[in-house]
């Protein structure tokens, strides 16, 4: 049987998976002391993030070691962020007590996978992201 070459899953770098609408996805839960981890089913095209508690902070990074190193930011009591980045995953940490987090994600046909490093996923070990 003939290899046919344009039958070709979509990778991190196909512009047409980027151009188009997001598939919708949304999530809100309560964030521990601990690190957490928010992982999306596919990669994203833009993500939100909200802190909707009115008084805590909370830390946000795109790998486990970035959180626990310097490459993370502050998302203080009820502000938000929108970003368009090409992630599978988010870590979350609050300050204290536990504040709850929305995000809503626009997500591309990629799978997760496409974004794995040696060091793991969602650029993980990528100068940036810890």
């Amino acid at each position: 049987m003939a290899h046919n070459p344009w039958n070709i899953a979509p990778g991190i770098n196909n512009v047409g998976s980027f151009q188009v609408s997001g598939r919708p996805w949304a999530y809100t839960a309560a964030i521990a002391a601990t690190p957490s981890l928010l992982a999306f089913p596919e990669v994203t095209r833009w993500v939100t993030v909200k802190n909707t508690d009115g008084s805590i902070g909370m830390l946000i990074a795109f790998s486990q070691a970035g959180l626990g190193g310097t490459q993370h930011f502050a998302l203080e009591a009820g502000a938000s962020i929108s970003m368009e980045v090409k992630i599978t995953q988010l870590w979350v940490v609050a300050a204290s007590g536990t504040p709850t987090i929305s995000v809503v994600a626009g997500l591309t046909n990629i799978n997760a996978s496409g974004v794995a490093t040696d060091d793991g996923p969602s650029w993980s070990g990528s100068v940036g992201v810890g």
